[in-house]
C-alpha cells in the first residue's frame, strides 16, 4: 500500500516535491499532535513534534501545514519555535534551485 503521495512542481525558478498525507499518516499526525496542548507550547515540545513527524517519514508540505492548522496549532509558530522559519525554508529551496540553474554568462543578446 502507498502511505505517501510526492507532488512535483516546477515553479520557474526550480522544482520541488510536497507529500500529500494518505488517511493513515494524517490519523498520525493528529495522534501525535493529541499529546499537546496548542496554547501552552514550547520550543521543546516543537522540536518532540517535528522529531516524531520525521521518525514517521511525514515531510513538509501543504497537507501537513493544513493538518497541524486543523488541531488548532499555528504551523508557522511551530517552525519559528524549532528556529526554521518556513519563509527562511523556502527561500532557501529557491536560491539551491536558482544554484543549480545554469549561470547566465553574461553575454547581451542584441537584434537589429
Amino acid at each position: 500500500m502507498v502511505d505517501t503521495v510526492q507532488r512535483n512542481y516546477n515553479s520557474g525558478v526550480g522544482s520541488y516535491t510536497t507529500q500529500s498525507l494518505s488517511a493513515g499518516n494524517l490519523s498520525k499526525v493528529k495522534s501525535i499532535l493529541s499529546k499537546y496542548n496548542p496554547k501552552l507550547i514550547t520550543a521543546e515540545d516543537a522540536k518532540e513534534i517535528f522529531n516524531e513527524f520525521r521518525k514517521l517519514g511525514i515531510q513538509a508540505g501543504d497537507d501537513l501545514r493544513a493538518a497541524v492548522k486543523a488541531q488548532g496549532f499555528d504551523y508557522k509558530h511551530l517552525r519559528t519555535l524549532i528556529g526554521q522559519s518556513v519563509e527562511a525554508k523556502d527561500e532557501a529551496k529557491k536560491k539551491k534551485a536558482e544554484e543549480n540553474e545554469p549561470a547566465d554568462q553574461g553575454n547581451i543578446d542584441v537584434t537589429v
